[in-house]
């Protein structure tokens, strides 16, 4: 593995933000071209005659659709914070620019000069984020959109350069045509948030409050939005008045000119500050120590751990490890009772927390030894609550990663299945945040999800051969806890409940509302059409570590709207760069079988299946966007009761699933309203979950192998 040279290479990155960027709340910026306040009216030589107030007053009165200030502000906001509209573009080759880029100012023209080629307008800003050096001596400039001062969701762009500071690409994602207001319009200034900052803090603590002078600056920080949106602020550096081990304070003023919190922070523009959160969490005030105990396994065996752990002068043990920033909480302390809860010794450690925490170790080490400290690069800490519970606080058999919350990157973990023996399934976990760092955020639903979910199974996968070495287990998901516990299989997908290419048994189209019940659109079902391209490259001969190396480019070139047909593109080119040209074409192959370029809704069965098929009717008492269809093999077999599932797809409301030739009992679920609808002899009818048990003889729908069945929509029609 190439594991000295990507060491000296890859940067360590400092990010201010937390994973999803979008607009400022409450901001003002100027209306759409022809409005100033009021509606201007046009001459016939299309000059405008603003002092024409009859004219204006006939305009209003007249174009009902023409949007009032206010709401093209909020039209504004609304596409900002939601990334809509965005126009996703890569170019590559060597006629892309003629100059070089020695720095992010030349990239910066790069992204200028091409502007008309990926579809941005006068509108687009950029905010320069950082440069990362690959290996092979590439150079990735990063910039975010910005709308005035705020960031667009999802809007980014990457300028690739080679040694030589030509560039060799340009990836972006770009929302034009939408303005808010600048800093400088909101009618606050630097003084006066240093003047609001010191009012705030008159009388509080033991000591006056005194500006750190040339520190005061904008970040973003979180808000309580519904939306979970960020906010723009003024963030001005004082001393610490309240006294403690910090001896700055970070206070944050809004653009109204509101004084939010004070953060203690050790220092002016520390990653605390500039993110506007604290772990609140001192790992300082522990001593450093390790625990030993022989873990038991799900097989009955053990596995000796030796793991840090954190004590104090009071004899407390908690599991954490100050060197790595690791700590091991109780999840229901924290979702509850917003507080941290250490896991603790007194009445023993949990074997299963146990085992994740080792796990998750060794991935950290993992990772670091490339170059890559942290789940993030950047070292923040990070925090694994455990017991984690469902909402009715039953044990829940699931692991996830949860983004960036109060200064930690943040992991949850059940106790009903052994994760702590999956190495692949910690290593999918950390890859997460690896994958929503590199891309800036991530759009997690539909294709874009389930590309997600495809690099957590690759590099997950890969982790664990290279550290746990390789076994009759590879290229299948979980199967560290036992057999019955795997979840997918890289190299047979249909075995595992997945699609093996577009539209293929078990695929799930695009979902216009995505949702918890429809899985964001099949993140987890769609993900195979992504991680068979690791078992098929694993095929033509591919080593582990050099796919690694692959992959890691591949997640270094994504952006947060990388889908399928883009990843037909990337995937060959990232490849070729890597200086891996022997498998272009094995990766051009793997892009047309699976049909990553594919947007047609196939008409005829895939081969040797039959296809169930019907149009969602346009006018219907049914909201299609939160339906979800079930096909139930109907049988004497061992696969009676065997479902397989779809929903209208987004974009034509189509609903359609290739099954194997039988008999089925069809039924649909309303997430929305929570109400059932059964297929029969007559058609759709609204029916309770206890009537599903109640279908009719020719209630059974009957299907051939490569034959079509056009189903019926009598009873869903207005």
């Amino acid at each position: 593995m190439r594991k000295d040279t990507w060491a000296t290479k890859v940067l360590a990155w400092v990010f201010a933000v937390a994973l999803c960027l979008v607009a400022v709340p409450g901001c003002s910026g100027p209306a759409p071209a022809g409005q100033d306040g009021a509606q201007q009216a046009e001459t016939t030589d299309g000059q405008a005659t603003p002092d024409d107030t009859e004219a204006t007053e006939d305009a209003e009165t007249d174009d009902e659709d023409v949007p009032t200030f206010e709401e093209a502000e909020a039209e504004a906001y609304n596409q900002a914070l939601s990334g809509e509209g965005l126009t996703t573009t890569m170019l590559e080759g060597d006629d892309i620019y003629d100059g070089k880029v020695q720095d992010e100012t030349d990239a910066e023209a790069v992204l200028t000069a091409v502007a008309d080629r990926i579809g941005a307008d006068d509108t687009v800003e950029w905010d320069y984020y950082d440069v990362i050096p690959t290996e092979d001596d590439n150079y990735y400039y990063i910039f975010r959109q910005m709308a005035g001062d705020v960031l667009v969701s999802g809007a980014s762009a990457k300028v690739i350069c080679n040694k030589d500071e030509k560039v060799i690409a340009v990836i972006s994602s770009v929302l034009p045509n939408v303005q808010l207001n600048r800093v400088e319009e909101w009618g606050l200034s630097e003084k006066d948030a240093e003047e609001l900052t010191l009012e705030a803090l008159e009388g509080e603590g033991d000591a006056a409050a005194k500006i750190v002078e040339g520190q005061t600056h904008t970040t973003i920080i979180p808000t309580d939005d519904v939306n979970s949106a960020q906010e723009l602020a003024w963030v001005v550096y004082t001393n610490n008045v309240y006294g403690g081990e910090m001896g700055y304070l970070a206070n944050y003023v809004d653009e109204d000119g509101n004084y939010l919190y004070a953060l203690p922070v050790s220092e002016p523009q520390n990653s605390d500050s500039l993110s506007g959160q604290s772990i609140n969490f001192d790992f300082d005030a522990w001593e450093q120590a390790t625990y030993t105990v022989d873990a038991e396994l799900h097989d009955g065996s053990t596995r000796h751990l030796e793991v840090p752990c954190l004590t104090n002068d009071d004899g407390d043990v908690v599991l954490g490890d100050a060197k790595r920033k690791i700590l091991c909480a109780d999840y229901s302390a924290w979702e509850n009772d917003d507080k941290i809860e250490p896991e603790a010794e007194d009445d023993g450690f949990n074997n299963y927390d146990l085992l994740i925490y080792d796990t998750f170790i060794r991935v950290w080490d993992f990772y670091d030894s490339i170059g890559w400290t942290g789940p993030d690069g950047a070292g923040t800490p990070t925090i694994l609550l455990t017991h984690y519970v469902d909402a009715d606080g039953e044990d829940a058999d699931q692991a996830y990663y949860a983004g960036k919350d109060s200064g930690w990157q943040k992991f949850a973990f059940g106790r009903v299945i052994p994760d702590g023996e999956n190495t692949d399934v910690i290593a999918h976990e950390f890859t997460h945040c690896v994958t929503s760092t590199t891309m800036t955020t991530n759009f997690y639903v539909n294709d874009l999800g389930a590309i997600n979910e495809g690099m957590s199974d690759i590099m997950g996968n890969l982790i664990e051969i290279m550290l746990d070495g390789d076994s009759d287990g590879d290229y299948v998901i979980g199967e560290g806890a036992g057999e019955d516990k795997i979840l997918r299989s890289m190299k047979d997908p249909n075995a595992y409940g997945q699609p093996g290419y577009y539209w293929d048994v078990y695929y799930l189209p695009h979902v216009l509302n995505p949702s918890d019940d429809n899985d964001q659109g099949g993140v987890h079902t769609n993900s195979s059409l992504l991680n068979i391209c690791s078992w098929k490259l694993e095929q033509a001969g591919m080593a582990h570590e050099d796919q690694f190396y692959f992959w890691m480019n591949v997640a270094l070139a994504m952006l947060p709207t990388t889908d399928y047909p883009m990843m037909e593109q990337l995937l060959p080119w990232v490849m070729n760069e890597c200086g891996y040209p022997q498998y272009v074409d094995t990766l051009k192959q793997i892009a047309k079988d699976e049909g990553y370029s594919r947007t047609d809704t196939p008409t005829t069965p895939a081969a040797g299946y039959a296809l169930l098929r019907f149009s969602f009717p346009e006018e219907s008492d049914i909201n299609p966007a939160d339906i979800i269809a079930t096909f139930q093999v109907y049988s004497d077999g061992d696969d009676n009761g065997k479902i397989y599932s779809s929903w209208p797809q987004a974009e034509t409301n189509i609903v359609q699933a290739n099954v194997p030739a039988g008999s089925y009992l069809i039924y649909m679920y309303d997430a929305d309203a929570d109400d059932y609808y059964m297929y029969t002899a007559e058609g759709w009818k609204k029916a309770t979950a206890e009537d599903l048990q109640d279908f009719a003889p020719e209630d059974v729908v009957e299907t051939e192998a490569d034959k079509v069945k056009e189903l019926t929509v009598d009873g869903l029609a207005a």
